[in-house]
């Protein structure tokens, strides 16, 4: 049927591992350029969504990206059935409230259909004129509660748009479709001119037809003038929790002030925008006062579930004030990770460990980015034999292949049991850090940084520990952690 939106399905029962979500994509070819659409949680590693703006009648190729794993399925081309000659209004969250509208070929057809008593409910009279706006920026839309998804999108012109209902029914479904604030999308066949267009609508006006119609017919004519946006979506998702600009606006007045700053606006487009009161969208916060016997490290206080992924279960536990890595023996990867949607995340948590090593370095990493044991983003501290003398590096590791990417010495040295904290930002292509004792204020300046643009897409975040081969220390050796926080 015309302007129905398009179900997707993917299955990954059969790829390794067990895939909890994906990121889908959309493109014009096998080839890309590729465009984020959104993340699915997938039930039995098993995906299913729809389309629900598809570009009718024109082929278009999906690619999931399951996590954990990486595992990708590409679909295509899948050709949307054609609309015909008819125009869409749609709403991309509600596609339950769509509207079909056919063509009158004359104005004096118009006024057939409008005195009929059959044919199209909804019958379209145009668009207005074109005004392509002087002052074209980001959509001037701000310290709004309308829960729009225009944030952030160009302006492309002003106009405006009519059109006539028939029925009582009609009526209520214009009211369904334009009372949740927009924005719409737009598809008229490709003869009328227009490409399809997402609009946001300002006020719509309802109005009698001309005087000779009785008023009690349920004829109406609506007219309402509408913003056109660009397609590329860079606002938080209409529905979501933090719709409120506020903040954004703070941030980045402009497109070109958050471009300039290096953001991508995915955290953005997932909901992850900062309310005005300063907290996350999606907070991640473990103090470790639960009690966890070995095996693990159980629940975070805001519910993400920590997964032994190196290193034997038992050597993790929560003693209810911080979480355990042991290291009964030397030269063993001790990881545990969790799940965060955010491709940018700001981790920092306190760290300390009970010896000062003899005999060999020994390590802790915070991990972001985390696709599999073998490939993620860290930043790392090494420990110095006998004096404890401190490194930080930023380092990546990809399909088991290990890079520095920039390291610095920040001039102390480590003591037993001292209570250290570090904290990993990852922001688009930029990676930072700095580790100091906990008791002190944070620097404000990092210790390290560098850019890297191999790892894109939002996954895991985590803690990993290592005891060099020869270390002499008296086993084991035991990490601690505590006071994680983890934002965009």
């Amino acid at each position: 049927m015309a302007c129905e939106p398009l179900f997707l399905t993917a299955d990954f029962t059969a790829a390794p591992g067990t895939q909890t979500t994906a990121v889908l994509e959309s493109a014009p070819s096998a080839l890309g350029p590729w465009t984020f659409m959104r993340e699915v949680a997938l039930t039995g590693q098993v995906g299913a969504t729809y389309d629900t703006t598809p570009s009718d009648g024109v082929p278009t190729w999906y690619r999931w990206t399951a996590q954990p794993g990486s595992q990708v399925i590409t679909q295509g081309p899948i050709t949307p059935p054609a609309a015909g000659d008819v125009v869409c209004v749609r709403d991309p969250l509600r596609p339950w409230a769509n509207l079909v509208m056919g063509f009158c070929a004359s104005p004096e057809a118009l006024n057939a259909a409008a005195c009929g008593t059959g044919g199209e409910p909804f019958v379209w009279a145009g668009w207005g004129e074109k005004v392509r706006r002087a002052d074209a920026g980001v959509f001037d839309r701000f310290d709004s509660e309308t829960p729009a998804d225009v944030y952030g999108r160009r302006k492309n012109l002003d106009s405006s748009i009519r059109f006539l209902t028939k029925t009582n029914a009609a009526r209520i479904a214009v009211y369904d479709l334009f009372s949740w604030g927009g924005p719409l999308q737009i598809t008229a066949p490709a003869a009328y001119g227009w490409e399809p267009y997402t609009v946001q609508p300002g006020d719509l006006t309802e109005g009698y037809l001309a005087d000779p119609i009785d008023q009690r017919w349920p004829h109406r004519l609506w007219a309402a003038p509408v913003t056109v946006v660009d397609d590329a979506g860079a606002g938080p998702i209409q529905g979501t929790v933090c719709a409120n600009w506020c903040r954004v606006a703070e941030t980045w007045p402009t497109y070109a002030d958050m471009t300039a700053s290096g953001g991508t606006w995915m955290d953005i487009l997932e909901g992850e925008t900062q309310c005005p009161t300063g907290s996350p969208v999606e907070a991640f916060t473990d103090t470790f006062t639960r009690t966890v016997a070995p095996g693990g490290w159980g629940t975070a206080d805001t519910g993400q579930q920590w997964t032994v992924t190196q290193g034997a279960t038992a050597d993790f536990q929560v003693n209810g004030t911080v979480g355990r890595q042991s290291h009964p023996a030397v030269n063993t990867l001790h990881a545990i990770t969790a799940p965060y949607s955010s491709p940018d995340i700001n981790m920092a948590a306190n760290w300390s460990v009970n010896v000062v090593p003899t005999g060999d370095f020994i390590y802790v990493f915070y991990m972001a980015r985390v696709v599999s044991t073998q490939t993620f983003y860290m930043a790392r501290v090494r420990i110095t034999a006998t004096t404890g003398a401190i490194q930080i590096t930023l380092r990546k590791r990809i399909s088991g292949t290990e890079t520095e990417l920039a390291s610095a010495t920040p001039g102390f040295s480590y003591v037993a049991n001292a209570q250290y904290r570090m904290r990993f930002s990852v922001q688009g292509t930029s990676l930072m850090a700095r580790t100091w004792l906990a008791s002190n204020p944070e620097p404000a300046a990092w210790q390290v940084s560098t850019t890297d643009p191999d790892l894109a897409i939002p996954d895991d975040i985590g803690i990993r520990t290592l005891v060099g081969s020869t270390v002499t220390n008296p086993l084991p050796i035991v990490w601690s952690f505590d006071q994680l926080v983890v934002t965009p």
